[in-house]
């Protein structure tokens, strides 16, 4: 047996005759679930085979529960990632035979995280006009990491090559509204 295929490994040693002093060993093997399919419903933002290759379990492999929360937690954080922070995301073991399941993941996208407004704190009136104006485009856009990255570079290019050698971003702050639609 593989690493990994069972749930639980139990060992027990018992003397049935204690005048002859014999062991008998017995190992208990509990074997985990392997996925026999994978379903996938409501996703519209992105394809099967991306949330697949972030969920990265996949049919013959074993699973358990904290296999099945950690494959959720890494589908969340991918919708995260890309501006969707409402994502929900819940998974039906449906069981099958010989210890296999059919899993259903059913996702909830919800709405995406816009970017409302970019705010500039600096002392120099001039310089937060020429961001704002620089970083406009960047506004009603879903904010992802890459978007944010975007802005922090335009900013650093902005500084360069205007000549504001010992200006930098000291610290990026993202505020959301209530409903975690709008930063």
């Amino acid at each position: 047996a593989r690493q990994g295929e069972f749930e639980e490994v139990e060992g027990a040693i018992a003397y049935p005759d204690p005048s002859t002093k014999k062991e008998i060993v017995t190992i208990t093997l509990v074997p985990r679930n392997k996925i026999e399919a994978i379903s996938l419903t409501g996703n519209s933002k992105f394809s099967d085979s991306e949330i697949r290759s972030e969920f990265l379990l996949k049919s013959g492999s074993p699973f358990d529960k904290k296999m099945l929360l950690d494959a959720t937690h890494r589908v969340i954080h991918y919708y995260a990632r890309n501006g969707y922070l409402q994502t929900k995301l819940q998974i039906d073991e449906l069981p099958s035979t010989n210890g296999t399941a059919h899993l259903k993941l059913s996702l909830e996208e919800g709405a995406p995280v816009l970017l409302a407004d970019i705010i500039i704190d600096t002392s120099a009136p001039f310089l937060q006009e020429k961001l704002l104006r620089t970083l406009s485009s960047f506004r009603k856009q879903i904010l992802t990491d890459s978007l944010v990255q975007q802005i922090t570079t335009a900013i650093n290019e902005y500084l360069l090559e205007n000549h504001y050698f010992e200006t930098s971003i000291i610290d990026t702050n993202i505020t959301y509204n209530s409903l975690q639609t709008q930063a």
